[in-house]
């Protein structure tokens, strides 16, 4: 894999892999560490320093698209040799700011070969923002309804799509594809099955949810499931890796994972666990070696 004295991580994802967290400011908004740095120390910990580096490229936000985007953008320069990818959460979302059909790439080979060419320059991404922001300002701005049913970001098939297409262009630059399947807080024993309970302490997040037709967080738990289910089988059907988060959450249901304000990102201890769980993964794959005696 790549380079032999250096080995490089980098964790695609949202808001989940930033390390974000709806905790509210009294104890703040963002997990002290999370888990791609968590694993960055617990290798250096274990292993020493300076043999492998964990790149936290997870942003608020972004979903399955822009994990295209920036691999195609960002990746030639980068050099990783291994990339874990766990999006969902902005693809099953709607975006009430986003013109339709906003995340997707050109449809053929050589037009995504030309804006290949486009990407490398300075002006055309700064461009392609701009009009994005602008058809936002004027196609969804006070004018934006609700939609009366569930309307994600990027539906399930164009999520396969996408994750396809991260795997191809990471292959291209000659890295390796790890797939995370993501939690929620009902997988715990903590909260299953208690959804009406939940949604009296995390109002708020629900909220946010109807603006993508999510009228419960039940109904959220049934389409996170379905894109959950699309990374296993598109996993399979490439043979790359996956990491089955959702397993180890439930295998870990008695464990404190979530708290009641946020059925989406995990808190320190979530983290935590799923820095373990890659680590694990990295030794058992021989990625890195077995911890020294």
């Amino acid at each position: 894999m790549g380079r032999t004295d250096h080995l490089m991580v980098a964790a695609l994802g949202d808001s989940c892999t930033f390390g974000f967290i709806n905790a509210g400011a009294e104890t703040g908004y963002f997990v002290a560490e999370p888990y791609p740095q968590r694993l960055n120390r617990i290798i250096t910990r274990r292993h020493g320093a300076g043999k492998v580096e964990v790149l936290n490229l997870g942003v608020c936000g972004y979903n399955s698209y822009h994990g295209i985007m920036l691999l195609r953008t960002k990746g030639r320069q980068l050099q990783a040799d291994l990339y874990t990818v766990q999006y969902v959460w902005n693809d099953l979302m709607l975006s009430a700011r986003t013109p339709p059909h906003a995340f997707q790439e050109p449809a053929t080979p050589l037009a995504r070969g030309v804006e290949d060419v486009l990407l490398m320059t300075k002006l055309y991404p700064f461009a392609r923002r701009l009009g994005m922001q602008l058809r936002s300002l004027s196609q969804r701005d006070a004018n934006f309804n609700v939609p009366a049913t569930w309307t994600p970001n990027v539906p399930v098939q164009e999520y396969r799509h996408n994750l396809r297409r991260i795997v191809e262009v990471a292959h291209r630059y000659g890295a390796q594809v790890w797939f995370l399947t993501s939690s929620n807080a009902f997988i715990t024993n903590k909260y299953k099955g208690q959804y009406d309970e939940f949604a009296k302490t995390a109002g708020l997040q629900l909220g946010v949810l109807g603006i993508s037709g999510i009228a419960s967080f039940e109904q959220l738990v049934t389409i996170q499931a379905a894109y959950n289910e699309a990374t296993r089988s598109t996993a399979a059907e490439l043979g790359v890796t996956l990491i089955d988060m959702a397993a180890t959450y439930q295998t870990h249901g008695s464990e404190d994972l979530f708290r009641s304000v946020d059925a989406i990102h995990p808190n320190q201890r979530g983290h935590t666990l799923e820095a373990e769980v890659l680590y694990s993964y990295l030794v058992h794959s021989g990625v890195i070696g077995r911890r020294p005696m």
